[in-house]
């Protein structure tokens, strides 16, 4: 079974910061939702932010994982267990590289949620 290493991205405040610059854009975008942008936007401090992005990222992982579960490249049990440690707070460079083979279908923008599988902001990608 794969497994992650230990290259975290440590949170960076400069980063964080651009982030909710472009929040707006990354709605559009289909990256966050209207959700997500506010709860950003909101984010008192670096660290609060950070877990929105934790939230974005568990998002993203969890539509991926789904289709590498559905085309049989892991089990629903493997999948959870990448999940908890995603939404734990794991985003390493390993565990980005891994989901990026596991793409969602897209979806149009008249629906709710997000519209694409940009990786965007769950898959360490600048915005």
């Amino acid at each position: 079974m794969w497994t992650m290493d230990d290259d975290q991205t440590p949170p960076e405040p400069a980063r964080l910061e651009r982030l909710v610059g472009q929040a707006d854009k990354m709605v559009e975008a289909g990256r966050l939702s209207a959700d997500e942008a506010g709860r950003l936007k909101a984010a008192p401090d670096p660290g609060r932010a950070e877990a929105v992005l934790r939230d974005v990222r568990a998002r993203h992982a969890g539509e991926r994982l789904d289709v590498a579960v559905a085309e049989g490249a892991m089990t629903r049990a493997e999948a959870d267990e990448v999940l908890e440690r995603v939404r734990g707070g794991e985003h390493s460079r390993k565990l980005r590289s891994h989901l990026a083979q596991f793409r969602p279908r897209m979806r149009s923008k008249d629906k709710s949620g997000p519209a694409s599988a940009d990786p965007g902001v769950g898959e360490g990608r600048p915005a």
